[in-house]
């Protein structure tokens, strides 16, 4: 009989793909009343603007996949690769909520909000009547530690400078 380690190490590919469509599940889930239509409001979120909201998002969508494809079939695979990690590495964050307090919730963000704002999740606390809202980028790095550190470097210096973290 085999360890159980040995049978992860023969079908990667089929676990990161189960991995993956679980996450995708979580995130349907905790998007659920939380999508640009359902913020139509006719005052500030009109029927037009959501509209025009989601054709900027296509828009956008349309311009990155042709840069993609413009790279190469090896990209291609690793942003593939990088994408599914970071949509399970969201649902963990969703479905862990204790990461944030108790009185936490977190939720996924809309298209719009991960292009226009960079912001990936949403921790909503609640404290009595009170509603605080928290927004997160998350971000996926592979590589050699002098690059990774290099990134955070870089991030540190925007936050310092006030250029990262904003309302």
């Amino acid at each position: 009989m085999k360890e159980p380690r040995e049978k992860f190490r023969e079908k990667p590919a089929e676990i990161e793909e189960a991995a993956h469509q679980r996450a995708e599940g979580v995130l349907e889930e905790k998007m659920e009343g939380r999508k640009m239509e359902d913020f139509i409001d006719g005052m500030f979120y009109t029927v037009d603007a959501v509209a025009g909201i989601a054709d900027k998002v296509l828009e956008y969508e349309q311009i990155a996949k042709a840069k993609l494809a413009e790279a190469g079939e090896y990209v291609q695979v690793r942003v593939e690769k990088v994408r599914k990690i970071t949509r399970c590495l969201e649902a963990i964050v969703l479905k862990t909520k204790t990461w944030f307090g108790p009185t936490s919730e977190v939720y996924p963000t809309t298209d719009w909000d991960r292009i226009q704002h960079g912001v990936d999740l949403v921790v909503e606390r609640t404290k009595g009547e009170a509603v605080n809202h928290h927004g997160f980028a998350l971000d996926v790095t592979f590589g050699k530690i002098n690059h990774i550190l290099e990134k955070i470097n870089a991030i540190a210096e925007l936050l310092k400078a006030g250029k990262l973290g904003r309302v």
